[in-house]
């Protein structure tokens, strides 16, 4: 099923300068899910027909470029998903626009925390990680594999 983003004005909670907030909206298989883009408009300013400010507002251009900025994000995202044939949830959406994975291999991340031990002083615990290292080195090319590619088979 596909995914729509729209920009509403939220008009259930006033703030105390009686401004409304603008909420980017995605809604997919029934369910939606609010964000708040942190900018907010009075009704007077706001058509509620086309879903963006009137002519006559004076930070116009600057809301839109806001606006077209969230929702080009989130459109490339889930086209990515669907070019993987990835089944996502709304919150599973956020989380990569929001939060973007770093591709970092397994070596990499226990060697930075190899390091991290060694200046604080820990040399026991650094040698430990040592060691699974030079393990997992052994059993696998570990240095080249991402936290992606651990899945079930490579486990087994």
């Amino acid at each position: 099923m596909s995914t729509t983003i729209d920009v509403i004005r939220y008009k259930y909670k006033a703030l105390k300068n009686n401004e409304f907030p603008l909420k980017l909206r995605l809604t997919k298989d029934r369910k939606r899910h609010y964000l708040s883009l942190e900018i907010s408009i009075k009704a007077d300013y706001w058509d509620f027909n086309k879903n963006k400010p009137k002519r006559n507002y004076p930070d116009k251009e600057y809301v839109e470029n806001i606006i077209a900025e969230k929702k080009t994000k989130y459109q490339k995202q889930v086209l990515e998903f669907q070019a993987v044939g990835k089944d996502y949830s709304l919150i599973q959406l956020v989380n990569a626009v929001e939060r973007p994975t770093k591709n970092m291999t397994v070596g990499t991340y226990i060697n930075d925390i190899i390091v991290g031990l060694i200046a604080d002083n820990r040399i026991g615990n650094a040698n430990h990680y040592r060691a699974l290292l030079y393990s997992l080195q052994k059993f696998a090319k570990i240095s080249q594999t991402l936290f992606i590619d651990i899945d079930a088979p490579f486990l087994n």
